[in-house]
């Protein structure tokens, strides 16, 4: 009846649902009269029992082993700013089979600002990090993502002394900052010119310690599971009004991955598995035992692994990352990308903190990193070395290979993990 009243809606109105009877009654005269208008109402109609139809359809094909033919209804959410590259567009976020007869939770509440493609991707990823942490560790945890891997990922804890310098946190500010300011703090400066703009993932609550940490950083925007009103007020602000927050709700821990690319489309179940700490130590050999400590690097570096690029290895210590080699083609790569990453932590904490005095006093704090880790990589051209000369009151001595390969050889209780398997020992002799 439905269907074929609509299909005739030049001589009919068709109401589908109660919701629509105050709406009727308030543009009686403009519905009667506008053909326009009624065909409004009948396109709804139809939409209904369209997915009136797919909710069936969908379900007999559940009982059906053969699964044989499945039918999707998006219905847009909200528009994105652009899609993957500016020139992408119009572009949208969409929830699939959200029906009257069956509403999809989405994952996420837009509380501020115009989210874009990959700022979406970003969170997904992100929020399912630091989720997947909290829910198998119990730790509080932060990453900090650019172009939809991990630049940066840390659990809250205590600073060491060469960290509250390098990440410029006084004794004072140490002692105030809530789990979540720390874990993003140090999440941030694991790579900080990688996390330059990043978007930014926290597994608990944003307050005012964070969100005046946040205040003074580049970042595209943020996604947690709450915020106080004074951090939410603080972060409203960030960019002219623009930076985007969001609120993250529960994911479900298994669902269906569908890729439509043009005409056709690819199916996967998720990833749903966790390392738990009992996956880690079955997986120990011959019945071994390590540290809690090292059961703990290992979840967060096969966590972070399972929302990175493939193929990927990183390297995690003392619950954060040091360094993340992904979405290369060789695994190889990824081995020197991971460790280079890390020795330019290690290099920053025990010897580049020294530098941060030296500096001029108008150098901005994201030159300053920059210029450590120039410092660091030593692979200056003539002219970058006189610009970086530039940035000192009195220009620190160049870092010579024998203070690098001396940190390189003092790192040690350090976790990797990798998202395949090592073939041949080229991968552990780099």
């Amino acid at each position: 009846l439905i269907r074929s009243t609509a299909k005739n809606f030049k001589s009919n109105i068709i109401l589908h649902s109660p919701s629509q009877y105050n709406n009727f009654m308030i543009n009686y005269d403009d519905i009667i009269s506008s053909v326009d208008r009624r065909r409004e109402l009948a396109t709804s109609a139809l939409h209904y029992i369209t997915d009136y139809d797919i909710s069936i359809s969908n379900y007999f094909a559940g009982i059906d082993s053969s699964k044989n033919k499945q039918y999707l209804s998006l219905t847009k959410q909200f528009d994105f700013k652009y899609g993957l590259n500016p020139q992408q567009a119009p572009s949208a976020f969409w929830s699939v089979n959200d029906t009257d007869y069956r509403r999809n939770s989405i994952p996420f509440t837009v509380m501020n600002g115009n989210i874009g493609y990959i700022n979406m991707l970003d969170a997904i990823n992100g929020w399912n990090l630091v989720s997947e942490i909290e829910h198998t560790t119990g730790k509080i945890a932060a990453a900090s993502l650019k172009h939809t891997s991990p630049a940066g990922v840390s659990i809250a804890r205590d600073f060491t002394s060469a960290e509250q310098k390098v990440c410029n946190v006084s004794g004072e500010d140490h002692c105030n900052l809530s789990d979540c300011a720390k874990a993003y703090v140090l999440a941030r400066n694991v790579d900080p010119k990688s996390s330059f703009g990043d978007f930014v993932a926290i597994s608990g609550e944003v307050d005012i310690t964070l969100a005046l940490k946040l205040q003074k950083e580049i970042s595209d925007g943020i996604v947690a599971a709450s915020y106080t009103e004074d951090a939410l007020r603080i972060l409203k602000a960030k960019k002219s009004g623009n930076y985007v927050i969001l609120q993250g709700d529960q994911f479900p821990l298994t669902y269906s991955e569908t890729k439509i690319i043009g005409d056709f489309a690819m199916t996967q179940s998720n990833n749903d598995k966790l390392t738990t700490r009992e996956v880690v130590e079955n997986g120990l050999a011959n019945d071994d035992t390590i540290p809690e400590s090292n059961i703990l690097d290992i979840q967060i570096a096969n966590i972070t692994l399972k929302y990175s690029q493939s193929n990927s290895v990183c390297l995690v210590k003392n619950g954060t990352l040091l360094g993340l080699g992904c979405g290369q083609q060789s695994r190889i790569d990824c081995v020197k990308l991971a460790c280079n990453k890390a020795l330019v932590v290690e290099l920053r904490y025990k010897q580049g903190a020294n530098l941060l005095d030296d500096f001029r006093p108008t150098v901005k704090k994201q030159d300053k990193i920059n210029a450590v880790i120039k410092w660091i990589e030593n692979d200056f051209s003539k002219s970058e070395l006189n610009e970086w000369k530039s940035l000192f009151n009195t220009p620190p001595s160049l870092l010579d290979n024998k203070n690098i390969e001396f940190a390189r050889y003092g790192m040690n209780n350090i976790s990797l993990a990798s998202d395949g398997f090592f073939p041949f020992h080229d991968n552990i002799d780099v």
